[in-house]
């Protein structure tokens, strides 16, 4: 839980309470703000036309009635507020989180008109791309492998195997797979003794791609199957 401070009137102080939960399959955060009144003394209020909450553009006015005739701190809870957040496609959010007390009267000497809180937050990040490692360097003819780590346990994942733009192949993994392996052919370099096999790991919400990302894999044509010319 976090605390914005907003206005302060006589020690009277508006401030909102906020608290999220991140859901990395739907890409979204669910984002709970508490708008409160801490006052330090006696308090005979209400909150008028004008007072509100607002999460995330979503606005809500509210009213309250205070009656606290003690003399320590106390805290009213005003209005609490739940709105789903959406993340943008790189997995980044913010979000506005602003709220209002509108009261006719005075507090400790100071007149009460509007107090206000507002603040934009940043929402952590949910990872989009799963991430992989694989094998740096194969001869032609022999086996790369390697292991998906999964940003979220729902995503599925493809690798695609390209060399420059064009797609050689692509391993399909199921929900839950991690490991996989490949057989890089001869074939794929008719005409060179080396080259580069670019790895890009694909993460699927469902038939949702999500994002990609990528790694190259230098494959050498073994010797033996290079051919020689003679006199």
């Amino acid at each position: 839980m976090a605390t914005i401070n907003g206005t302060s009137v006589g020690g009277m102080t508006l401030q909102a309470d906020y608290s999220y939960t991140q859901n990395a399959t739907a890409n979204t955060s669910t984002v709970t703000v508490t708008l409160k009144l801490v006052n330090h003394y006696a308090l005979y209020a209400t909150a008028l036309s004008g007072s509100y909450i607002s999460v995330g553009g979503s606005k809500t006015n509210y009213s309250k009635s205070i009656s606290y005739g003690g003399s320590a701190t106390t805290t009213t809870t005003l209005a609490t507020k739940t709105v789903t957040v959406t993340h943008n496609s790189n997995g980044t959010a913010t979000c506005n989180i602003s709220g209002a007390f509108v009261m006719n009267g005075t507090y400790r000497g100071s007149s009460v008109g509007t107090m206000t809180v507002s603040q934009t937050i940043t929402l952590p990040t949910i990872a989009r791309s799963s991430s992989f490692t694989v094998s740096s360097s194969v001869n032609t003819g022999s086996t790369i492998s390697g292991t998906v780590t999964p940003s979220s346990t729902a995503f599925n994942h493809k690798i695609q195997l390209k060399i420059g733009s064009t797609v050689k192949d692509t391993i399909t993994m199921a929900v839950g797979t991690t490991a996989f392996s490949y057989t890089i052919p001869h074939s794929w370099f008719p005409s060179s003794t080396s080259g580069t096999v670019t790895a890009v790991l694909q993460t699927y919400n469902e038939t949702t791609l999500i994002a990609t990302t990528s790694k190259n894999i230098t494959a050498n044509v073994p010797a033996s199957v290079v051919p020689t010319v003679s006199a």
